[in-house]
């Protein structure tokens, strides 16, 4: 805590960003490592990448032009989010492309 308090600039870190499925809107994941943005939709099914250095709102998706990048941020990803219990949404309407019977 004192990194974030003093003099001393934080520590470089892994930022991950969940937004759960709704009844309205599918689930989104994020994880975010140095420079890079890596998006999932729905159950991990597909993704985008993002240089946030050269393009910070996202408006250039480098998904097809950064393979090795892709495949080291999803590896990350993944490490990331088995870190990271699952949560059922309770109780509520049924979720957005969710399995059957499946609250998360």
């Amino acid at each position: 805590m004192s990194e974030l308090l003093g003099d001393e600039p934080p520590s470089a870190r892994r930022i991950l960003v969940d937004q759960p499925r709704s009844d309205l809107m599918d689930r989104r994941r994020a994880l975010i490592d140095g420079r890079y943005k890596l998006i999932s939709f729905g159950d991990d099914r597909r993704f985008r990448l993002y240089d946030l250095d050269s393009s910070p709102w996202e408006a250039a998706d480098i998904t097809d032009d950064a393979p090795e990048v892709l495949e080291r941020m999803k590896s990350a990803f993944a490490e990331e989010w088995r870190q990271v219990p699952e949560v059922e949404v309770l109780p509520g309407p049924p979720l957005k492309n969710a399995p059957f019977g499946r609250r998360w």
